[in-house]
Order: C-alpha cells, then sequence, then structure tokens
C-alpha cells in the first residue's frame, strides 16, 4: 500500500508489473483479471508500445473516499426541484469524464437495487401476514354459518345495516394501519415521527370504534351477535383481498429494473480547463497582501478586546448563557434622561417599549427560568456581575417587570448599600428600604414601596449605611429573606460588583439561584474567571450568565485598555 510500482506495456495486449527494485510480481492480459503475489489487478485498456512504462501507486480505500470528496461537489438545480449537479474537478479531464458517469451509474443500480430489496422486505412481511389473517377469515365464516344454522335465518333492520357498514369501515381502517405500523417499525423505533402520526390516526379511530360500539349496545342482542358475526367475516374478506392485491404489486416491484431516479446528461468532456485562472490569482495576490497589511495593523487591537460573543463564554468557562440581552438605543436614551432627571418619569423599557428585543430577549430568559429553577433551594434570585457599568440594574429591573407581567407575586430588592438606584427605573425614594429592615426600624410591609405594576413590589436600599458588608452579613437579613419568600413567588436581588466588594459572595449563600451578568465586549476571559472563582470559593454556585448588550456589530464594541475596581 503507497509503494511505487511500474506497470510495461508487452505485446499481444500484454502487460507486465514491476516493483521498485524490478522484480516482476504479476503478468497478465488486458481485459482480465491478474493475480500473483496477493495483488490482483485489472486493466480494461492498454494504448501503448511495448515497453512503454506507466507508474503506479496503490491507495487505501478511505483515502481514495477522502480524496473523492474534496474535487466532488453535488448541488441541487433550483429549489426542491429532485434535479442534482455533479461537479468534478481533477488534472485530467478524461478521467473526471470516466469518474462521474462511473458514479452516475453506480447511482442507478444502487437505486434499482433499493427498490427491490424494499420490495422484497414488504413482501416477506405480508406472505407471513396472509396465513394468519386466512385463517382469522375462515374462523370468522364458520361462526357465521355456525350461527344461522342454529338460530335459522335472522333479519338485521336498516339501522343495524348502517351500523354494520359503519363498523366494517372502521375495523378495516384499524386493521390496515396496525399492519402498516408492524411493516414500518422493521425499519423505525417507536419515537420516529412516522409511527407516532400512525398512533394519533390509530387513537381517533378507536375512540370512534368505541363510539359506535355504545350504540351497537343499543340494539336487540340477537342483532348485536349478527353484527358483530357479518363485521368480522367483513372487515377480514376485505383486508386479506387488499394484501393479496399488495403482493401481488410488490412481486412486480421486486422484478423491476427500473428505479425513480435518471441520468438526465452524462459527463462531456469541456474544451477548456477551469483552473488555473491566471488573471484571478494575481488580482487575489493583491487583495490578500492589502489585507493582510490591514490585518496586522488591527491584531493586537483585537487580542486585547473583551469576551465578544456567548459561544465563547460556553466553550472557555463551562457556563450555560440563559440570555443574550441585545443594545437597545431606546434603553439609552431612557438612560440619559434618567440621568438628568428628565423626560416622563417613566424610565423603564420593559413598560416604555414591550415590543423592544432586549425585553423579548428578558422574556426568552424568564422561560429558561422556569426550568433551571426546578431543583433551586428556595425562590430567591441574585444578579451580579465583575465589575461596575454592566447593566445589572437595567436587567434586575425590567427582569422584575417581565416576570411579574406572567402573573408572578415578583419582590425586587436593591441589595447594592453602597451605590444602589434601583428606585430610580420606578421613580421612588431610596429610602425607608433594606437597611432600615436589617437594623429592625421598620417592617417588611412597611418598607416595600409599590412600583405601579401588578404584582411588583420594590424594597430599595433604604439610608447608605456606613457598615454594609455587616449588616447583610447579619442574621437579620437572612430572616428578612425567609419572610419574603413566604410572601412572594419570586424574590430577585441586584447586588454589588464581586470583584470590587464581598457583598455579593455574602447574599449568594443566601440564594437558590445565581447569576454572573456580562457585558459584551467588556470583560476578557481573566477578569470573569476571576469573578467566577471569587463566587466558587465563598460557596455560591453560578447557575448561568446572563450575556448583555450585545452590539450589532463588532466594531461597535470600542476598547478598553484597563480595568480599575474601585467601588466607594
Amino acid at each position: 500500500l503507497g509503494q511505487p510500482l511500474t506497470l510495461v506495456a508487452q505485446a499481444s495486449n500484454h502487460y507486465r508489473l514491476l516493483d521498485e527494485e524490478g522484480e516482476m510480481l504479476l503478468e497478465g492480459q488486458i481485459g482480465r483479471v491478474a493475480e500473483d503475489h496477493g495483488i490482483s489487478l485489472y486493466v480494461s485498456e492498454l494504448i501503448a508500445r511495448p515497453g512503454t512504462r506507466f507508474d503506479l501507486k496503490k491507495t487505501g480505500w478511505l483515502t481514495a473516499v477522502k480524496t473523492l470528496q474534496k474535487t466532488l461537489k453535488v448541488s441541487e438545480k433550483g429549489k426542491k426541484t429532485g434535479v442534482f449537479l455533479l461537479t468534478l474537478e481533477d488534472p485530467d479531464a478524461d478521467r473526471a469524464v470516466a469518474i462521474l458517469n462511473a458514479i452516475a451509474n453506480v447511482y442507478l443500480r444502487q437505486n434499482v437495487e433499493r427498490k427491490s430489496e424494499e420490495a422484497q422486505k414488504a413482501l416477506e412481511f405480508l406472505q407471513g401476514q396472509l396465513p394468519k389473517l386466512k385463517a382469522q377469515l375462515e374462523t370468522s365464516e364458520s361462526r357465521l354459518n355456525d350461527y344461522r344454522l342454529q338460530r335459522g335465518s335472522v333479519d338485521v333492520g336498516l339501522e343495524a345495516e348502517a351500523l354494520l357498514d359503519q363498523s366494517a369501515k372502521l375495523e378495516q381502517q384499524i386493521s390496515e394501519l396496525k399492519l402498516k405500523k408492524l411493516e414500518l417499525r422493521r425499519r423505525f423505533t417507536d419515537n420516529h415521527p412516522v409511527i407516532q402520526s400512525l398512533e394519533d390516526k390509530l387513537g381517533r379511530l378507536q375512540t370512534e370504534q368505541q363510539t359506535l360500539e355504545q350504540r351497537i349496545k343499543a340494539l336487540p342482542s340477537t342483532e348485536q351477535e349478527v353484527l358483530r358475526l357479518m363485521r368480522d367475516v367483513k372487515v377480514q374478506t376485505e383486508l386479506y383481498t387488499l394484501l393479496l392485491n399488495k403482493t401481488q404489486e410488490l412481486e412486480v416491484a421486486r422484478a423491476g429494473t427500473i428505479g425513480n431516479v435518471r441520468v438526465l446528461d452524462y459527463a462531456v468532456r469541456p474544451d477548456r480547463p477551469v483552473k488555473p485562472k491566471r488573471a484571478l490569482i494575481v488580482a487575489l495576490g493583491l487583495v490578500a497582501g492589502a489585507f493582510l497589511g490591514i490585518l496586522l495593523v488591527f491584531v493586537r487591537k483585537a487580542m486585547q478586546q473583551g469576551i465578544q460573543s456567548p459561544d465563547e463564554i460556553e466553550k472557555r468557562l463551562g457556563l450555560s448563557v440563559y440570555a443574550s440581552v441585545p443594545h437597545s438605543e431606546a434603553q439609552k436614551k431612557l438612560h440619559e434622561q434618567m440621568k438628568k432627571g428628565r423626560g416622563s418619569r417613566e424610565y423603564l423599557l420593559a413598560r416604555v417599549d414591550d415590543t423592544d428585543l432586549a425585553i423579548e430577549s428578558l422574556r426568552s430568559l424568564r422561560t429558561n427560568l422556569h426550568f433551571g429553577m426546578m431543583d433551586a433551594d428556595n425562590n430567591r434570585i441574585l444578579i451580579t456581575g465583575p465589575a461596575p457599568g454592566v447593566g445589572k440594574s437595567f436587567v434586575s429591573a425590567n427582569l422584575a417587570s417581565v416576570l411579574a407581567s406572567a402573573d408572578k407575586r415578583v419582590l425586587l430588592i436593591d441589595a447594592d448599600l453602597r451605590k444602589g438606584h434601583l428606585h430610580t427605573y420606578f421613580s421612588l425614594s431610596h429610602k425607608p428600604g433594606l437597611s432600615e429592615c436589617i437594623r429592625g426600624d421598620m417592617s417588611l410591609s412597611d418598607a416595600v414601596q409599590p412600583s405601579g405594576q401588578d404584582h411588583l413590589d420594590i424594597l430599595s436600599t433604604g439610608a447608605y449605611p456606613p457598615n454594609p458588608s455587616e449588616l447583610l452579613m447579619s442574621e437579620a437579613f437572612g430572616k428578612l429573606l425567609t419572610d419574603a419568600s413566604t410572601r412572594y413567588d419570586l424574590i430577585l436581588i441586584d447586588t454589588p460588583p464581586v470583584l470590587a466588594v464581598t457583598d455579593a459572595v455574602v447574599i449568594g449563600k443566601l440564594v437558590g439561584t445565581a447569576f454572573l451578568l456580562l457585558r459584551a465586549g467588556r470583560h476578557p476571559l481573566g477578569e470573569i474567571q476571576q469573578a467566577q472563582r471569587q463566587l466558587e470559593n465563598g460557596g455560591v454556585k453560578i447557575k448561568g450568565v446572563i450575556f448583555n448588550d450585545i452590539q450589532p456589530k463588532r466594531s461597535q464594541y470600542g476598547y478598553y485598555g484597563s480595568y480599575h475596581y474601585a467601588y466607594k
């Protein structure tokens, strides 16, 4: 295999095959198979003077197939036309034509053989069913004749005749479907769509049959018995006749030599080679040179950019991306109005424009949450991020609104006791709130503020305390969350960045579901890994990632030369 060999033409349509050292391996005649030294060779045609030498090399079957796959292209001419175009590129035009025509002929032969094989399998199945069905028919006819001999002639009313026709028709359809199912199960599993479709049809027919049986039971007992016996004979007679006709059809199909595929045009030798195209090569060389020059300028910048796609998160960190939130120009305008204190005082995107793509992605997250929280210890959800400015408050506020719109009682807690500003999205005051509840200055019921939306309440930060971490680590905070969990279906907690302060880790131990919020193009891989380690080392299991602010174009992501975590 792979060893170079030499074929030497001889007189009188003979040839010899030599190895590398010139030793003869075999001698053969054109048009016949020659075998010797473990080598089998067939030469169909040899046009050469005696003494002409040809170099040969044996290629493995798998290697030959892979080589052919690289040069062979198959495409459909038009959409759903069933007409395919085969194209092959080869240095030898005549060899390309021979290969293509051989592929076409083999495909035709395989198509005929496949149809014949399918017909044979179906025929074997039917031939196995015919004796059983014939025996059942003979038994049913015998029962009907015995009954008539015992009871004499029995008149059947018009209603009973109508019921007989309906019942026989249904029984025949059910029997045909069962036979078809048995035949298909020889090729498919029970979960295949074809089998499932047959199951649905059988269920509907059997339901109709049960309804019809109830009507038959209302007839006199004599008519019931006669009707059942006549129905059995009629159904099995029609079914037996059907199978006999089907068997004859399959006999014809098995013996057939024509498939359902034909060659419209065989390959012909082209007048000119398709490659190489020198003008195109020169033009592409110039373009490639210019492109590589530009590419080198941006390589460093591209290497320093943050993670750009959810796929990178899943591949490199092993974290599932539960939602990808696209950039929203409408939210950008609302944020500018909120910072300046201008506008309609309605700064929540889910209320201003609930058809925005960012809100649609949060609806998708709501659906994923339904399944993702099935194994959670409680109904509390934490959202944190590696650094400030990633959009935690935007996602938390709008996600809470989306959850509440599904008739869930939701409590949104702003646990960022340093710089929390969730209350501004709802035009509310930041106090009283969480800090007053933890200190015991106010009950949860008194501190909670209505959001203006049904089923959604807000617990803002309250007065900013000098010791936020100590407050969050107190028993009072844990009891507060336990109390809130009994009053609401979902508790959504917005926390400070995990790399800036430890508050997220403290709160994360008390929730059942924790999400890491990332902003597209903002975080290098090392920053995300550091945030992941800090949470996991603190005993917080990250459920998944929410990927925020995905830009429509990569060039709009911007560039960040360094990262700082000052958070005062």
